[in-house]
């Protein structure tokens, strides 16, 4: 059996650790698209967050953004799922956070959204360089954080919150979990943050949708990943592949291992499945 679709995190996963991509991995998705095989990021980020050679490949029509709050059809501009929370669950998830020393961002309308003066500092709550330049690099500031999301009047896909101290993240987690419970998926990809969703956003429920929609088994897709939000889709895939540098919980849940991102792991399981005519 062939497998027709690869779906494949950016951030620890297609990505090397300073957020670039090779040569070597571009090339390895350009040859495995060619062989009618689709290509789809699945991303915790927003469309407006993925990498400019990623948007501009010839292959890019799907996507998968926000852990899943979003399923996109580019070529048709059509939304082909959505899962987001209500601005007032929203809030009141604002609320609780705003209790604590962390860093609070939010995606709205596929565009990060951040306060000013939190962005301008944000390497006190993220103290990882080339993870500080992705938050800098999809996020927008503004000035009365709060009071621009209340403007919008539009639901949030996805909110975070970062901060170095890991017991914090912890207790954060757990909190909210108490709090909230069934209201909502939890997940985190940086190790410094906790990514809140709407309870049926993850990116299994992602490539459910995206599988539907196109007529897909999903026996017949293979998925990359590497944190707790790559979970659902290495689970439900046919082929669920984990990087070497991937949390236990992602190991756990994958078929197979691969070298790790910044070993172009990604690119050498696709070399060894079109070595053996498994794309297609």
């Amino acid at each position: 059996m062939k497998y027709h679709a690869v779906l494949f995190d950016l951030d620890g996963t297609l990505l090397r650790s300073d957020k670039t991509i090779s040569a070597y991995t571009l090339d390895a998705l350009r040859r495995a698209g060619e062989t009618g095989a689709l290509m789809i990021p699945a991303s915790g980020r927003p469309v407006t967050g993925l990498q400019k050679e990623l948007q501009e490949a010839p292959w890019f029509r799907y996507v998968i953004t926000g852990n899943g709050s979003r399923v996109w059809d580019r070529v048709e501009m059509k939304l082909l799922s959505s899962a987001e929370l209500p601005l007032s669950l929203a809030e009141e998830i604002f609320d609780f956070l705003e209790q604590f020393p962390v860093a609070i961002d939010c995606f709205i309308a596929d565009e990060g959204w951040i306060e000013r003066e939190t962005l301008e500092n944000i390497d006190r709550y993220v103290q990882n360089d080339a993870q500080a330049y992705v938050v800098r690099s999809i996020r927008k500031p503004v000035d009365g954080f709060r009071d621009f999301v209340r403007s919008r009047g539009l639901p949030v896909q996805k909110l975070q919150c970062l901060t170095p101290d890991l017991e914090l993240l912890g207790r954060i987690r757990a909190e909210l979990a108490a709090r909230f419970g069934s209201q909502l998926s939890l997940a985190g990809s940086l190790g410094c943050n906790v990514e809140v969703n709407a309870k049926d956003a993850n990116k299994g429920r992602g490539m459910e949708a995206l599988c539907r929609a196109i007529d897909l088994p999903f026996e017949q897709v293979v998925a990359f990943g590497d944190e707790d939000n790559d979970l659902g889709m290495l689970r439900l895939a046919g082929r669920g592949v984990a990087m070497a540098n991937a949390a236990e919980s992602a190991k756990d849940a994958a078929d197979a291992l691969t070298e790790s991102n910044d070993d172009d792991g990604v690119a050498r399981e696709l070399d060894r499945l079109m070595a053996a005519g498994l794309l297609g």
